[in-house]
């Protein structure tokens, strides 16, 4: 599971708390340090790391119940912290994407180019891996400017886009870029990034190719062979079960049976208070297996589920496009 590694708090003068939190080498199985910055050494108590009870009771010294927190996804830092704090902006919440629906927010990074513009004191964006003490800045002067603007808001914006770009995600652990470029003939294919993934246990990978005009983007992306998602659920024989591994495995045996399948991804929801939640699946399928699956009751249970499920096309979100291809 994810874990806390850094904490950086920044008010209107600066820098105000930052400190890294400790974890044994043998605790952590991914840095994630392209993405993080985190390396082992970080989180040495020799190097000044603290122990998380340390580093939460001196983050609550900083605050009162009357200090407004301001974040993007602050939620996630919460929740990291143990803290419940009742006055937070978050900004990822106040900037809306156009065009989009309420599950739709923008990365901070894109917020932040999209907003230069009305905002001159952002710093731009930088390529590497992330500052949380330049994110922290970032969310506090877009949210100030937001406040200065009050009572008008600032319109919902476009999703940044790439014109020149594909993005790849999801790739198998081994696969490297000269497998991918394969694909791409007229592309170039960045080295793969992996990263483990929590909710399954395994590594998987991501990674860019670039073109050289948006048309070449756009024909080598229509020239990928697509696969088409379909939703399979609610899984009740298997409401309690957490061994998602297995239950992939039975349901991609099941589902191999009409056709080719790409993938096969149970997800196990949270339960709301009061209420329960069902996992569910997603499988990626050829197109042709996914018409027989559609059709055919006899998709929908076997033995090792005899509770019929509902088999369905998955609803994309809004301004998705995905395509997967079979390595």
């Amino acid at each position: 599971k994810d874990a806390l590694a850094r904490v950086s708090v920044v008010s209107c003068s600066g820098v105000i708390y930052d400190a890294h939190v400790q974890k044994r080498a043998e605790e952590v199985l991914d840095y994630r340090t392209r993405i993080s910055g985190v390396e082992s050494h970080h989180l040495l108590a020799e190097n000044g790391a603290l122990p998380f009870d340390q580093v939460q009771r001196e983050v609550l010294d900083l605050i009162s119940v009357e200090t407004i927190l301001v974040g993007h996804s602050l939620h996630k830092d919460l929740r990291a912290l143990k803290i419940q704090h009742a006055k937070i902006v978050d900004t990822a919440l106040i900037f809306g994407v156009e065009g989009g629906n309420h599950r739709r927010r923008h990365k901070l990074n894109s917020l932040v180019t999209l907003m230069r513009r009305q905002v001159p004191t952002l710093q731009p964006v930088r390529p590497g891996a992330h500052d949380p003490r330049q994110d922290a800045k970032w969310a506090l002067e877009l949210a100030l400017y937001e406040a200065s603007i009050h009572p008008a808001t600032t319109k919902p914006l476009k999703l940044l886009s790439f014109p020149k770009t594909i993005f790849l995600s999801e790739i198998p652990k081994g696969t490297a870029a000269k497998e991918l470029g394969a694909f791409f003939a007229h592309g170039t294919c960045a080295e793969v990034s992996f990263h483990l993934q929590s909710e399954l246990g395994s590594w998987l990978g991501t990674a860019t190719v670039t073109f050289g005009s948006q048309a070449e983007r756009d024909k080598a992306f229509n020239d990928l062979p697509r696969f088409v998602r379909v939703y399979v659920g609610p899984l009740r024989d298997w409401a309690g079960r957490t061994d998602l591994a297995k239950m992939q495995a039975q349901l991609k045996e099941h589902f191999l049976k009409f056709g080719r399948v790409r993938s096969c991804r149970v997800m196990c929801p949270r339960a709301f208070p009061g209420q329960s939640a069902l996992p569910f699946c997603l499988l990626e399928c050829h197109p042709t297996a996914a018409r027989v699956v559609l059709t055919n009751r006899q998709a929908q249970s076997f033995p090792g589920h005899r509770t019929l499920f509902k088999v369905s096309l998955a609803e994309a979100e809004a301004n998705e496009t995905r395509c997967c291809a079979p390595l």
